[in-house]
């Protein structure tokens, strides 16, 4: 099984690393200062801190590593389907006229989670552009909704905490030492979710992420009343399930990793399956006439959990993935385009 750790992708990670600084991964900050904690807080200090009095089990989710991680990956395809399902109903339309007149920040979304050179092909063929749209929406969910940023802002001394805990999970900690500050951050999660004013906090975010995505996804439904009302409606259920989700997964001691298949990688049938419909090739066929990737639109996820005694990696879902024509022209990096386009 490839190692997730090994990859050269970006990684959307669930606490096992921290977010990265680029502008593409930047996190939502909350507006006021963050206390300032010693930077190299002790690690025990804070685990006698936040050390559950009780068991996991009993004040976080009810979970076996084993049924937790079948039935994350569950909720995690149907989060997936759901995304999918909106780009074929909501935005599977090409308009030339109203695409050709994107905002740029759009335009570059659309270039990051595809490529600059396929996305206006991907965009303007309704065999393609469900799948564009579905990507879009389901990138940004790992970036802004399923991770911890859900519950980020409401208190920000248990905020900074949390990430000082984070920080520590980047070490080679012992799988036992793992669980247990993973088990801290569960408490931790507990702690903010209990607090009096969370709910309409948590409510006020809901319409925050909601009006977010919007101006992104909006501008790629058609301009019809109906469209846009229920269009709208259909993000924001799609965003309720995944904070939800994302809630029950930080209330349960397990790491999770995402990530994408890039354009022009090579088909790997061990994290990819093909979806395209227009090519029917067995896996092995893919494989040795050296199919490459349009475009994967659901990420590959691992889960992992750690036990006192080892601590194990789990391939839970393949990316779906559309695939290049035979033999077609490699693409050029997308590196070399943003350098070029400098001069």
């Amino acid at each position: 099984m490839v190692n997730p750790d090994c990859q050269k992708m970006e990684l959307h990670t669930f606490r096992q690393e921290l977010p990265s600084h680029q502008e593409a991964r930047r996190r939502p900050e909350p507006t006021s200062v963050i206390p300032q904690l010693t930077p190299n807080e002790d690690l025990e200090r804070l685990l006698r801190r936040h050390r559950p009095a009780i068991a996991t089990i009993e004040f976080g989710m009810n979970y076996g590593a084993e049924w937790a991680t079948q039935h994350f990956a569950a909720k995690l395809a149907e989060l997936w389907r759901k995304a999918e399902m909106f780009g074929h109903i909501f935005a599977n339309s090409p308009d030339p006229a109203r695409d050709g007149q994107l905002p740029i920040r759009i335009r570059e979304y659309l270039n990051r989670v595809s490529h600059s050179i396929l996305m206006p092909r991907l965009l303007a063929s309704p065999g393609t552009r469900w799948a564009l749209v579905s990507r879009a929406i389901n990138e940004w969910l790992l970036d802004w909704v399923l991770n911890e940023t859900v519950i980020q802002g409401f208190d920000l001394v248990l905020d900074a905490e949390y990430q000082l805990l984070k920080h520590h999970l980047l070490r080679d900690l012992e799988p036992f030492v793992r669980k247990v500050v993973l088990n801290a951050m569960v408490k931790i999660v507990c702690e903010i979710l209990c607090k009096p004013g969370f709910k309409e906090f948590y409510l006020e975010k809901h319409r925050w992420y909601v009006e977010k995505l919007w101006r992104y996804i909006g501008r790629l439904v058609p301009d019809i009343p109906e469209y846009q009302t229920e269009g709208r409606t259909r993000i924001a259920q799609i965003i309720a399930k995944a904070q939800a989700l994302s809630v029950d997964m930080l209330l349960t001691p397990l790491e999770y990793v995402h990530y994408f298949p890039e354009s022009d990688e090579l088909f790997d049938p061990i994290e990819m399956v093909n979806m395209d419909p227009t090519n029917d090739r067995s896996p092995a066929e893919l494989v040795r006439l050296w199919f490459r990737v349009k475009l994967g639109y659901t990420p590959v996820t691992y889960i992992r959990a750690n036990f006192e005694e080892s601590s194990t990696c789990e391939l839970v879902f393949q990316s779906e993935v559309l695939l290049m024509p035979e033999n077609s022209a490699a693409l050029i990096p997308e590196s070399l385009i943003s350098r070029l386009n400098q001069y």
